[in-house]
């Protein structure tokens, strides 16, 4: 190798395509977040059950909204990670990603162009399903499962896949609206 030439020029064509990917990673991602990974445990048994329990008794459903539903709780306690789309850990778009694929529906990868699809609904008549779009500054940056009784599923930066409600200081603060993706 010439050590005069750049230093993309002597990388071998693995390792240029490794270089690559790593800053396609760093630039493309699904929600704004610093945190890249988070402590909550892997399996959703062990994760606080009374965190978890949510109802959707009071609403109709349809196969689509029910499968989805299921799916988003079976994930219960997987951590976030950073574009995380698999069940070992999710960011918010891939946990999205995951449950509504299991209904048969594919979505966009990240979240603010989640949100360009659907209706805008209002909070009264959300149904399970619906998916909760929120913003940090003036860009869409996370999106929830809405699951009911003012309650969503996500993947939290911070204890990865949890039940919440929306009434929190936090989420309160940041909400953008309400997307009916199901017809």
């Amino acid at each position: 190798m010439n050590p005069k030439k750049p230093l993309f020029v002597r990388m071998t064509n693995s390792r240029l395509l490794l270089l690559m990917l790593l800053i396609g990673g760093v630039l493309i991602g699904g929600c704004s977040s610093t945190v890249r990974y988070s402590s909550a445990t892997s399996s959703s048994s062990n994760y606080n059950s009374a965190n978890s329990s949510f109802s959707t008794e009071n609403y109709t459903l349809n196969e689509k909204q029910k499968r989805i539903i299921e799916t988003a709780r079976s994930l219960i306690g997987t951590p976030y990670c950073y574009g995380g789309e698999g069940n070992s850990c999710f960011d918010c778009s891939g946990y999205v990603n995951a449950a509504y694929r299991a209904a048969g529906i594919d979505l966009p990868r990240i979240s603010r162009d989640i949100y360009k699809l659907g209706t805008s609904i209002s909070i009264s008549d959300a149904q399970p399903g619906d998916l909760v779009f929120f913003k940090r500054g003036s860009r869409i940056n996370h999106v929830g499962i809405y699951c009911g009784n003012g309650k969503m599923l996500h993947a939290s930066t911070s204890k990865g896949v949890m039940l919440q409600s929306l009434d929190t200081p936090y989420y309160r603060k940041r909400f953008v609206g309400i997307k009916r993706i199901l017809k």
